[in-house]
């Protein structure tokens, strides 16, 4: 087999495993975490997810072939159809700019007022995805190495490697390719439940709109860490977490 077949069987490979396998790995994991709330399970979390992402997120961009972090997509901008037309783009400039804004600004607001911090903690607590996230400065510490490794890697993989894939090899159009994209990332939060999963989803789309429109992945990565690090602005419990976590 030669190099070029290798190549591609591995490509073919790392799209079969983000689609039918990387959902599904943290499943016992998280079970456990939903069962005893203990912190060496989150860390072990973290941990495992910094090195996890890195580790498919370098292989990705290894495959990647030519195009690189800084300069994406211009062969996709430029074969965008409907997104290509100046009209359509300002939309859709317009439409990330909103939607970041709304996505950001809970952070923003829990750090200069704290009656909006506990508001925010009580709400999360609710939700059912407190328990993957720290309580204590050792968890908060790597909570936020993993933000920014999933801001990184995951635009890699998801919005580098994955969209270029659709594009390219499976012929898709832009639109359906930054849906099915979407989709896959969203699957991927699997632990979050089916309403994460959707949101996750939403976030994707917006963030591959970025990187398309911005010919790069830098964007899209500022975003993605800044979107996960605002949980550490909103979400401070008073003491080790429990089902019932009292706020600070």
């Amino acid at each position: 087999m030669s190099f070029v077949s290798w190549y591609e069987s591995l490509r073919w490979a790392v799209v079969v495993f983000l689609v039918f396998v990387g959902p599904f790995l943290d499943v016992r994991l998280m079970k456990r975490m939903r069962e005893t709330r203990e912190s060496a399970l989150r860390l072990k979390f973290y941990r495992y997810g910094t090195v996890s992402l890195w580790t498919t997120g370098i292989v990705c961009y290894a495959l990647m072939g030519s195009r690189g972090v800084i300069r994406l997509a211009p062969v996709v901008l430029a074969q965008a159809g409907w997104l290509s037309r100046w009209g359509w783009r300002v939309g859709a400039v317009g439409l990330c700019a909103g939607f970041f804004v709304l996505a950001l600004l809970p952070g923003v607001v829990c750090l200069f007022r704290e009656r909006s911090r506990k508001a925010y903690t009580a709400a999360v607590v609710k939700s059912g995805i407190s328990f993957i996230l720290p309580i204590g400065n050792l968890e908060r510490r790597w909570y936020a190495v993993l933000s920014v490794a999933a801001g990184i890697c995951e635009e890699v993989i998801f919005r580098g490697f994955l969209l270029t894939f659709a594009r390219d090899e499976l012929r898709m159009g832009l639109l359906v390719a930054l849906l099915a994209t979407s989709v896959v990332f969203g699957f991927n939060h699997l632990y979050q439940g089916f309403g994460g999963i959707v949101k996750t989803a939403l976030v994707g789309l917006m963030l591959g709109l970025v990187a398309v429109l911005s010919g790069g992945l830098l964007l899209p990565m500022m975003l993605h860490a800044a979107i996960d690090l605002q949980m550490l602005a909103m979400y401070k419990p008073a003491a080790e977490e429990t089902a019932t976590a009292t706020v600070a």
